[in-house]
């Protein structure tokens, strides 16, 4: 039986799973089921996750996860908000190219990686899983924003977490909701036609959708 560690981002931290002859194997990673589709050898070519039944607690919906390397680091919502990944919040030329000016870090494990003078942040500290209380940060979060942006209607805010999936989608989906006035379901398809890989966690998504539109 053949063993790999596989690093899922903030859908979960680093596991091992064993490997069988099949080609798929499902895995459970935090709050999240995924089928392992695998190249010939047995190298992990992408993680999809799973529609489990109505009643699991763990079910999500059925959505492609694409592999990390065809995603942009980070992706452009409106004139003042992008939302990205580790990638773009490490990069510091990548971040002034775009003109950003302030960065919400979302994450708890990731550091502030250019503090100030060079960016001023928001650090959130959120983990990605069932029992994090989203509602704590939104309105605060929303706040900052759009005080930075009244100050200087040309700042450019890039709220980030590990992978641009989760956290940082939720945030930018309630922006989304608190300045246009937005249902939740019409707030993500439109995040995700941007940025396709956003996916907020089951139990972010019951967060804001018993906001409605706010």
């Amino acid at each position: 039986m053949k063993h790999a560690k596989l690093d899922l981002g903030n859908a979960g931290a680093s596991l091992i799973i064993s490997r069988g002859s099949s080609s798929t194997e499902m895995v459970k990673a935090g709050d999240r089921v995924f089928d392992v589709a695998q190249r010939k050898g047995g190298e992990a070519l992408r993680f999809s996750p799973v529609r489990l039944g109505a009643d699991d607690p763990h079910a999500i919906p059925l959505t492609p996860v694409p592999r990390p390397d065809a995603v942009n680091p980070m992706d452009q919502v409106d004139e003042n908000i992008y939302i990205g990944d580790v990638r773009s919040a490490n990069n510091e030329n990548l971040l002034r190219e775009h003109g950003i000016t302030h960065i919400v870090n979302a994450t708890e494990e990731l550091p502030n990686f250019h503090p100030p003078p060079k960016f001023h942040y928001l650090k959130l500290n959120l983990k990605d899983n069932r029992s994090e209380d989203l509602l704590r940060v939104l309105e605060p979060t929303f706040q900052y924003i759009s005080s930075v942006i009244r100050y200087n209607p040309r700042a450019k805010v890039l709220i980030h977490c590990h992978m641009g999936m989760s956290r940082s989608a939720s945030l930018v989906i309630y922006y989304m909701m608190r300045r246009r006035g937005m249902t939740f379901d019409a707030a993500l398809d439109k995040l995700k036609v941007l940025r396709p890989l956003v996916n907020p966690n089951v139990s972010y998504r019951a967060q804001l959708k018993g906001l409605r539109a706010v």
